[in-house]
């Protein structure tokens, strides 16, 4: 088949949907389709025998012009924390998720979120992550922690540096941020933080195997977002054996469990900072935590993700 993957472009950046779209497209490159990723549907250009659209809201418009160019064409709606708990998105999905054959969620708690009217056409294919060979090593001087993903209000970056202000002098917390800034007022704060609090650097915008070796290197990652969903940093530390500390919303929970004992509420720098003096402090806490994310590692094999995505497309094609 050939397949076109849309998703919402930014200018200069190497986000977390250009990740998804590049790593879709060699799996699906795999399983002997043709692929193309594009940041939208063009009529004059496109004629693909099924498009992936990822982030639905964003991509309203390419999903619209490809139902309405090519009303046969089975079109495949990726939903993103924002589609499903943002601002507005009620409305907004609706005429969306009308015009998908299927929507995909990428883990099981925002599956049930999904409106019932349009709960048939999910699927849930969780995100997979390649091994690294070896153990990375990680520090015996400091305890390491690590924020990633581009600055924005969203994601509460600073949620962590926040709370490692006001830990005892004794600690040896130290907080890593990883990520573009993107306004001005999230590149300024970074800024004040790094002067101002010795435990906390921020590294800006890495390369992806850079910024992989610094969550394999990590004691702990921490996830502090509003909205999720389904980060695929998660899945990263997962995969790496790094435990997390995260927001008890849907798209993390999905992936962690609700009985995960490393969630904190949204916005909660109180408990945030209980929680890492627990990890850094107390060692059975701290093994609990790589304990269960060890339980979830199965959810994120590669072979896994391509078997569901198989398991979708030959449904698509019996229906045609």
């Amino acid at each position: 088949m050939r397949v076109l993957i849309v998703y919402p472009a930014v200018v200069g950046l190497s986000n977390g949907n250009w990740v998804t779209a590049e790593r879709w497209r060699k799996l699906l490159g795999q399983l002997g389709h043709t692929v193309e990723v594009a940041a939208t549907f063009d009529e004059a250009r496109d004629a693909p025998d099924l498009m992936i659209a990822l982030h639905a809201i964003k991509s309203s418009d390419a999903i619209e012009r490809c139902r309405a160019a090519l009303a046969t064409v089975p079109i495949v709606v990726v939903l993103t924390g924002t589609d499903l708990y943002g601002d507005q998105s009620a409305t907004k999905i609706k005429p969306v998720l009308a015009l998908a054959d299927r929507i995909v969620v990428l883990q099981s708690a925002t599956a049930d979120d999904v409106g019932a009217a349009f709960r048939d056409k999910v699927r849930v294919i969780h995100q997979s992550v390649a091994s690294q060979s070896g153990a990375m090593e990680k520090s015996a001087d400091y305890f390491d922690v690590c924020v990633v993903g581009h600055l924005r209000e969203v994601k509460d970056p600073f949620r962590a540096a926040e709370a490692a202000g006001d830990l005892p002098r004794e600690s040896k917390v130290r907080i890593t941020q990883i990520g573009a800034a993107m306004t001005e007022p999230m590149r300024e704060m970074a800024a004040l933080l790094e002067r101002d609090n010795p435990c906390f650097r921020w590294m800006g915008e890495l390369p992806r195997e850079e910024a992989l070796g610094r969550i394999a290197s990590s004691h702990l990652l921490v996830n502090s977002s509003r909205i999720e969903g389904g980060a695929a940093v998660i899945c990263e530390a997962v995969v790496a054996g790094t435990p997390i500390l995260a927001t008890r919303i849907p798209g993390n929970v999905g992936f962690l469990g609700s009985d995960y004992e490393g969630l904190f509420d949204v916005g909660d720098t109180e408990q945030l900072r209980i929680l890492l003096l627990a990890a850094e402090n107390d060692a059975g806490f701290y093994q609990r935590l790589k304990d269960q994310c060890e339980s979830r590692s199965f959810l994120f094999v590669p072979q896994r993700e391509k078997r569901k995505w198989a398991e979708l497309i030959g449904e698509l094609k019996a229906e045609r």
